[in-house]
C-alpha cells in the first residue's frame, strides 16, 4: 500500500518535467524590469518603467490619482479605503483591493 501511494505522488510530480541541453540567455533584472503592483497596509508601491503613465481608478471609473513614472517604485498614499482599484501602467491593468 505505501509503495502504491509512492508510486501515485511521484507520477504525478515529475509530469511535464523535462531535460534540455538548450543554452539560453539569462536576462537581468534590469533588462526584464516589469511592473509590479502591490498593497501594504493603506499604501499602493508601483514598480514601472521611466516614462509609463500611471493612472489608478475606482471601479465607478473616477481617477483618482494620475501621474508620468520616473522609473523606480512609486509610492501612493491617502487613497480611498475599503474598496477596489484599477492601476493602470500604460495598457496594462492591475486590481487591487485597498
Amino acid at each position: 500500500m505505501k509503495k502504491l501511494l509512492l508510486y501515485i505522488l511521484l507520477s504525478f510530480a515529475v509530469v511535464g518535467v523535462y531535460a534540455t541541453t538548450e543554452k539560453k540567455p539569462v536576462n537581468t533584472v534590469q533588462e526584464t524590469q516589469q511592473e509590479v503592483v502591490s498593497v501594504v497596509g493603506n499604501k499602493v508601491y508601483i514598480t514601472a518603467k521611466a516614462g509609463e503613465e500611471i493612472n489608478i481608478f475606482a471601479l465607478t471609473g473616477q481617477n483618482v490619482y494620475r501621474t508620468l513614472s520616473e522609473g523606480g517604485v512609486l509610492v501612493v498614499e491617502d487613497l480611498p479605503t475599503n474598496q477596489i482599484l484599477v492601476v493602470r501602467i500604460g495598457a496594462k491593468a492591475y486590481k487591487v483591493k485597498l
